[in-house]
Order: C-alpha cells, then sequence, then structure tokens
C-alpha cells in the first residue's frame, strides 16, 4: 500500500496526526513519498511547523507499522 493509499484509509482522530491525516487528504500535492526523509523534506518546503512535521512522523510511523516495517523510518 502506498503512503497517499494508506493516508486515505487511516483513521482520523482527534489529535495532532488525526490533523496531519486530514490536512494530507485535502493537499493534491502530497508526494507519494517512499521514505520518512522525502515526505519530511516536502512538509519542510511547504512551511510546516515543527509540531506538524511531528504528528507527520506518528502517521508515517504507523504506515510503516501497517507494512511490517516497524523501526524502519529514517
Amino acid at each position: 500500500m502506498s503512503f497517499v493509499a494508506y493516508i486515505k484509509t487511516c483513521p482520523a482522530g482527534n489529535d495532532p496526526a488525526g490533523d496531519f491525516v486530514r490536512d494530507a487528504r485535502d493537499d493534491r500535492d502530497l508526494p507519494d513519498a517512499a521514505t520518512w526523509r522525502q515526505l519530511e523534506l516536502y512538509l519542510s518546503k511547504r512551511g510546516m511547523m515543527d509540531r506538524a512535521i511531528a504528528a507527520g512522523k506518528r502517521v508515517w510511523v504507523a504506515y510503516e507499522a501497517s507494512l511490517g516495517k516497524v523501526g524502519v523510518s529514517a
């Protein structure tokens, strides 16, 4: 499953990670990143605040866990 596909299906709770998911669903330019670093660079270039990037990291870790890639983020 790609990251963008994951974003479309993962729950968006009432927390910063949920906010990230909702924003990501609305972002037509969101890349289908293959690594956390690719996504992090995109978020930085978009001028996202540190807490939004941290929330994105939590979503990325959950994405990798859904793929069985626990502990692979870099």
